[in-house]
Parts: C-alpha cells; structure tokens; sequence
C-alpha cells in the first residue's frame, strides 16, 4: 500500500514539474527546486518517514531514483566539459537528497524560498563560473 502511495506522489511531482521542463527546452534555463521543496512540504509525514532510520531503504531509493531520473531529463551537459553524465547526475541527486534529508531533520525551520536559494548555491545552478568551491 505504500509503495502505491509513492507512485502516487511520484506521478504528482512529475505533473506538477512539466511545465519547468517545457521552460527549459525554451530557455535553456534550469529550473528552481522550489516546486519540488514545496511538494516535499506538503507531503511532510511521507518524507519525515521515508528518511527516518526506520523506513526500509525500498521508499528512498524508489525516491532516489525517480529524482535522478528528473534530474537527467532536465540537464543537458555540455560535451566539450568531458563530464561523465552518470556521475555527474549521482551527484546532483545525492546532492538534492542530502539538503531535502537534513530540511526534514530541521523540522522544515527554513522557508522553501532559502532551501531553493541555497541548492542553487550549492549546485553552482545560476549559470555563474564562481563555485562555492573554486579556492579548493
């Protein structure tokens, strides 16, 4: 019964995100997480659960694969970059996860708008070539 429900909400967020997708085939910009983050609010006693220490791992890595899968057909990398596509899209979804996770062990004490601000921080999503991690 729960996974039932998981594709439910997984069907949900893929209906809520086309149009950011359809936006970026147009612009070329990535969307915000914000839609995203706002789902996972909303649908808090779900997430709460599924990162609990608790919950069998089949619920997040059922999440974590959908996640990576939006996340795949929302990015097109540049090939001149030589960036191999399955690490760098591991990466963005571990990334997504671990902020979504430690929002949730928060309590949720931080506004959708910042969480979506920060991920794009972190995430290097502005289209600027400054990284937060440029001096390492």
């Amino acid at each position: 019964m729960f996974n039932d429900y998981t594709e439910h909400l997984i069907a949900q967020v893929e209906r809520e995100l086309m149009p950011y997708q359809k936006n970026l085939e147009r612009t070329g910009v990535l969307p915000s997480y914000e839609k995203l983050l706002m789902h996972v609010q909303q649908h808090d006693y779900y997430y709460r659960f599924i990162f609990s220490p608790n919950a069998p791992l089949q619920f997040y890595f059922q999440y974590s694969k959908h996640i990576q899968t939006m996340i795949e057909e929302s990015i097109m990398l540049d090939p001149s970059k030589h960036i191999n596509a399955d690490l760098y899209f591991a990466f963005q979804r571990s990334a997504y996860l671990g902020v979504v996770m430690e929002w949730v062990a928060q309590d949720f004490s931080i506004s959708v708008k910042e969480v979506d601000n920060q991920l794009k921080l972190i995430l290097n999503l502005d289209g600027s070539s400054n990284h937060v991690l440029s001096s390492l």
